[in-house]
């Protein structure tokens, strides 16, 4: 399987795919694929020492230094795209070339590699240039492919030694790890959830940690991803010496798509299936059984349709988005809201509508809290994750500009930050609090200065929350929307994890990261404008530092969020593909609302049934929201009553009955009366009709003559009159004569009286609204009272369970070694008993004998009373028998 090369001419570095592996094996993408083009380049102009040279259109060129592995951005517009249209325009990682913000462009004759200063620039110049291959873009359906990796952990690799992993989409290299150390053997149990195995004990090897993340996006069709493990060679050694064996992976991972397909992400264990190099004997390299890796990724395809599709869906977010949320937030997890949230800040960016939106949330979230200002934008709301979404959005080049260069410093340093006594010695302590003050200074220093590319986008909104908080009467609010939104969601926790806000690839080591995580709770400190206390003793030296820098933070603060600022803040530029954003959109939306109840999916009604309009042109296998009918159907007409009776389809037989030959009397006709501001119409007739008087009657067969008009003309005397509601009425004799003044001024008394009592009615409507709203704010003051006793109580119980708990333990406890000391005494006894069984048996024993003793002296001395008593010389007599 060949690996992808860059090769680097003239300053241009171009990609070309090597499907040809290496005659005698498989060497690690040429030299580390990106790695040995670069060196050779090197070595081909190592001659030239940094000089510069100038190509045929002008642009400048260095060979020889990291600045020459990309081409200015500017040499694109020199590059004819418009007759290829099998370009290809994506984004390179920046762990392949080590520089951020560099994008490739593809096509049959070669690859081009160019470098910008930003993401919002790589963007823009990415979306212009496919908009040159393609001009009507916008308008067809296409399908993204994104993937999102986690590569995690290594475990049971070969101690001493360095290691990185390449990632490889159909054999071309995307991104690539950092180079790590492998740890300590690890303690290693059953694994059952992760699909690994193994056995207690120390695994065969060590364990390495990445916690690396690559995002990809506008990738090609991908049919197999694979990860390749290496070992990093020492740069002193592999100069001069001959192993090639760090040019040869040492295992490799494949992912099938079928499992990480979708958009939850998949964690597991994978299997390192070991390479061996041709000619390469059983080494100390070679991987045992045991080795894996930990790897969590998500691979998505994406069906794009064209943008009038989703122009319905558009306009009700653009119209409700408010209201979408408020039904939705309460139904979500925090993984939906998160995504939803992301989405939702992309779309809005793009149609105009983000900026109100995020001030629309801040003002609810103050709602929301109320007298619980600590909480702001602490806990997993939408409010909450909009923001985050939105400030990295625009606010990344302020983040870089800002953060960096400290980041990299720190990273570098081999400075201690530990000011714990309990975790350094004491010897060490006063420098490393010496370093930790110098580091929040720096810090401080750069945030509070760092003017010119503070977004225009979050001064508007922090300025519009300080202006509602301030028409409420709580300005200190508005202090604490910005300061959580900048510093508790933004800065702090990019300090913290650098890695995952894009300012630099590597997990930090343990030591840096103590000092980051020191750091970033001295800045949150420092924005909450609260000193440390009991709970963290070993920081109270820097309460100095806090109260000394506390009104430059608030001068930094209150400019950030000064509408009328003269200072030059950058606003966003980058570019947002609205259909891409609107399908993920509406993806995401189908696969959290597709789960809920029919009653809830009803009470959102119209989303899902605009959510169906779109998928309609996915296919039929794209799933859908099911929605009754009476969500779905639209607006239909509904007849009168016994239309069918009179119906213009029926013929006149069917709809009329039939007319009685029978003579009816001539009715007279009805005299219509007119005013004199519509005038009586002429009969319709094709002739000119004859002029006649106004007194003349017009002689019309059949018909009696209507009586003449008589219009009166009176001069009216005095005070003009009050105009009428109605002015004509008609007399006993059908004339039209204007009201009398006192029948005008008895109906607008009339008039008057019924306003007088709609009002009072609105006056009684408004006293008992006011009651009821007065009657429910003291319901809800009594339930939060209740509610607050209710878990000050379920508090104490749970304190009272906890003690009995313990108590419950030290009773077992004790009860445990009353139980043991039982047992002892048991066995003490059973031998004291046995002893002393067996003592009164040597006492009866003893007895026996002291008796026998006795005994025996009684029969001694009856012997000697009974022997004779011889004298000197005297002989006892032998018995001869």
């Amino acid at each position: 399987m060949g690996f992808r090369r860059w090769i680097v001419c003239g300053g241009a570095l171009e990609c070309t795919p090597d499907h040809v592996a290496p005659a005698g094996g498989q060497k690690k993408g040429q030299e580390r694929g990106v790695q040995a083009m670069i060196k050779r380049r090197f070595q081909g102009h190592n001659l030239r020492k940094s000089s510069t040279q100038l190509d045929t259109a002008g642009r400048s060129q260095a060979f020889g230094s990291r600045e020459s592995l990309s081409v200015p951005v500017t040499a694109a517009e020199n590059l004819d795209l418009s007759a290829d249209l099998s370009t290809i325009i994506r984004p390179v990682h920046s762990s392949i070339l080590g520089e951020k913000y560099c994008f490739e462009v593809i096509n049959s004759e070669n690859n081009h590699c160019f470098g910008c200063t930003s993401a919002a620039e790589r963007d823009r110049w990415i979306e212009n240039l496919r908009r040159t291959v393609q001009p009507n873009k916008d308008n067809c359906e296409r399908t993204e492919h994104s993937l999102s990796l986690w590569v995690t952990e290594g475990k049971a690799l070969p101690p001493k030694r360095r290691y990185y992993c390449e990632l490889h989409l159909d054999g071309t290299l995307f991104a690539k790890t950092t180079s790590r150390d492998v740890g300590k053997p690890t303690q290693q149990s059953g694994q059952g959830s992760d699909g690994g195995t193994g056995a207690a004990g120390l695994a065969p090897g060590g364990q390495i940690f990445w916690g690396e993340l690559f995002e990809l996006d506008n990738l090609p069709p991908v049919t197999k991803i694979t990860l390749h493990l290496f070992r990093d060679g020492d740069p002193k050694k592999k100069r001069h010496s001959k192993d090639e064996s760090y040019l040869y992976p040492l295992g490799s991972v494949t992912l099938p798509l079928s499992d990480i397909q979708g958009r939850a992400f998949q964690e597991k264990w994978y299997p390192i299936i070991p390479f061996k190099p041709p000619g390469s004997g059983t080494g100390k390299d070679q991987l045992g059984p045991q080795a894996s890796l930990r790897i969590k990724a998500r691979f998505q395809d994406l069906q794009v349709l064209p943008i009038e599709r989703y122009k319905e869906f558009a306009e009700y977010l653009t119209l409700d988005y408010v209201d979408m949320c408020r039904n939705l937030e309460p139904l979500l997890n925090v993984r939906d809201k998160e995504e939803l949230a992301g989405a939702l800040v992309h779309v809005l960016q793009s149609i105009g509508k983000a900026k109100d939106f995020l001030i629309d949330l801040g003002g609810a979230e103050v709602q929301r809290l109320g007298e619980k200002e600590a909480l702001i934008f602490r806990e997993n709301t939408l409010a909450t994750k909009a923001i985050d979404e939105y400030m990295k959005l625009v606010g990344q080049k302020y983040l870089i500009d800002t953060l960096r260069d400290f980041i990299s410093q720190l990273y570098e340093s081999a400075e201690s930050c530990e000011v714990d006594p309990r975790k350094c010695p004491q010897s060490d302590l006063a420098n490393n609090q010496k370093h930790l003050s110098d580091s929040c200074e720096k810090v401080v220093q750069r945030i509070t200065e760092m003017h010119s590319s503070f977004p225009v986008e979050l001064n508007e909104i922090f300025s519009n929350w300080v202006e509602e908080c301030t028409g409420q009467g709580r300005p200190e609010i508005g202090q604490r929307l910005i300061s959580a939104s900048l510093f508790l969601r933004f800065l702090c926790p990019a300090i913290l994890s650098p890695s995952l806000f894009g300012l630099i690839q590597p997990y930090p080591e343990p030591s840096t990261l103590r000092a980051l995580t020191l750091t970033a709770k001295v800045i949150q400190n420092l924005a909450n404008f609260t000193l440390f206390g009991e709970k963290e003793e070993y920081m109270l030296f820097m309460n100095d530092f806090l109260q000394q820098h506390w009104e430059r933070m608030k001068e930094f603060l209150q400019m950030v969020s000064n509408p009328d600022s003269e200072l030059d803040m950058a606003r966003f530029d980058g570019y947002v593909d609205l259909p891409l954003r609107l399908a993920i959109l509406h993806s995401l939306l189908v696969d959290i609302i597709g789960t809920m109840k029919q009653e809830t999916i009803d009470n959102l009604e119209p989303l899902p049934t605009i959510l169906n309009q779109i998928t309609d042109h996915l296919g039929p296998d794209a799933p859908r929201i099911t929605v009754t009918s009476a969500g779905n159907s639209k607006p239909v007409y509904v007849p009168p009553k016994d239309l069918n009776k009179y119906s213009p389809h029926h013929n006149s037989m069917q709809q009329l009955p039939e007319a009685k030959q029978t003579p009816r009397m001539e009715k007279p006709r009805r005299q219509v009366s007119r005013t004199r501001s519509v005038p009586s119409r002429p009969l319709a007739s094709h002739k000119q009709p004859k002029k006649q008087t106004s007194t003349e009657s017009l002689d019309r067969p059949g018909i009696p003559a209507d009586p003449p008009m008589e219009i009166f003309h009176e001069t009216p005397k005095g005070p003009k009159p009050l105009p009428a509601p109605v002015p004509w009425i008609i007399n006993n004799e059908g004339t039209y004569q204007i009201q009398p003044e006192h029948e005008q001024t008895s109906l607008l008394d009339k008039h008057s009286q019924e306003l007088s009592d709609l009002r009072l009615g609105v006056e009684q409507v408004t006293e008992r609204e006011l009651e009821m709203a007065k009657r429910l704010e003291d319901f809800i003051v009594q339930s939060q009272d209740q509610n607050a006793v209710l878990q000050a109580e379920v508090h104490d119980l749970r304190n009272l369970l906890a003690m009995r708990e313990e108590q419950l333990a030290s009773a077992t406890f004790r009860l445990g070694v009353i139980e043991e000391e039982r047992e002892e005494d048991e066995r003490k006894l059973s031998i004291a008993i046995a002893a002393a069984e067996r003592m009164n048996v040597l006492e009866e024993q003893f007895a026996g004998l002291m008796q026998d003793m006795h005994q025996s002296k009684g029969d001694n001395s009856e012997n000697v009373k009974n022997t004779p008593y011889y004298g000197i010389g005297d002989q006892p007599q032998m018995n001869s028998n």
